[in-house]
């Protein structure tokens, strides 16, 4: 099994183009996962890389459709 590579939150807050209180509250509202990192005694979230970008995939696709419904479909 290949091993999980992570993205801290201001990571994935810049890859996504939102503030890093926006990713925890995605974290919060259960929209993205995340784990517990723990480094020389300091604990930080840390959000699959995979899933940021699935996360952000399936974020611009909606947004392209919503700009195209406002568009009346063109």
């Amino acid at each position: 099994m290949a091993r999980k590579t992570f993205f801290t939150v201001a990571e994935a807050a810049e890859i996504l183009g939102v503030s890093p209180r926006t990713v925890r509250n995605y974290i919060y509202d259960g929209r993205l996962e995340n784990v517990w990192l723990t480094d020389e005694g300091k604990s930080q979230y840390a959000i699959a890389k995979e899933d940021v970008r699935e996360f952000k995939k399936a974020r611009d696709k909606a947004q392209k459709a919503a700009q195209k419904a406002r568009k009346g479909g063109k």
